[in-house]
């Protein structure tokens, strides 16, 4: 379990609340999670992948990512994939140093 939050936000005023947890940031939109962003190893896809896997662990569980760009230090590779209700999501891994900076995910 993620705990409770230590902080809420909303930056932009745009009603997309930003929950703060020690692990991870957690947006929801008029009640629904819409996107994630991980802070420490303690948060890990499906597959295994956190914080501080391999460029090599990612491309051997998810393949080569047909949209990778630079951005900052780091590269990005997204995949896109399917909710539980099937709605279109992406999943984001940035790559600092071959190492995986941070991982995040979205409701596109």
């Amino acid at each position: 379990m993620i705990g409770r939050e230590t902080e809420i936000t909303d930056p932009n005023n745009s009603k997309h609340y930003r929950y703060q947890y020690k692990d991870m940031e957690v947006v929801i939109t008029k009640g629904i999670v819409t996107g994630f962003v991980s802070k420490t190893n303690n948060v890990a896809t499906k597959r295994g992948i956190r914080q501080g896997s391999t460029l090599r662990d990612v491309l051997d569980n998810y393949g080569d990512s047909s949209m990778k760009f630079s951005y900052d230090e780091s590269v990005l590779y997204e995949y896109r994939f399917a909710s539980l209700d099937n709605k279109s999501c992406l999943l984001r891994i940035a790559i600092k140093n071959d190492r995986v900076e941070y991982i995040s995910g979205r409701l596109e």
